[in-house]
């Protein structure tokens, strides 16, 4: 084997190193993005169930409120039907 031969052989030697480098790098940027990211989706995760924890009780309450009023609104509509059909029933049979 010729020195010029030795010479490319240690080349592509170098440059296969340099490729098994960068890659290496590359990898390794890959795993650190991954794991900031996993760590982003977590405290993201996390701050959600905080704001659930925080505003859960304050929702149910403002759940109850609400059915609250549905239920004395749906009385007060049974009530004035009612009256309604009573004044109607009177005065149909005063007519008569």
């Amino acid at each position: 084997m010729s020195s010029n031969d030795v010479d490319k052989l240690n080349t592509m030697i170098n440059e296969f190193k340099g490729c098994v480098a960068m890659s290496r790098a590359a990898l390794y940027d890959r795993k650190e993005l991954a794991n900031k990211t996993d760590q982003s989706i977590r405290d993201f995760i996390t701050s959600g169930d905080n704001l659930i924890k925080k505003y859960h009780n304050k929702i149910d309450y403002i759940y109850e409120k609400i059915a609250q009023i549905a239920r004395f609104v749906k009385k007060q509509e049974k009530k004035s039907l009612k009256k309604r059909k009573s004044v109607k029933k009177k005065s149909a049979s005063r007519n008569s």
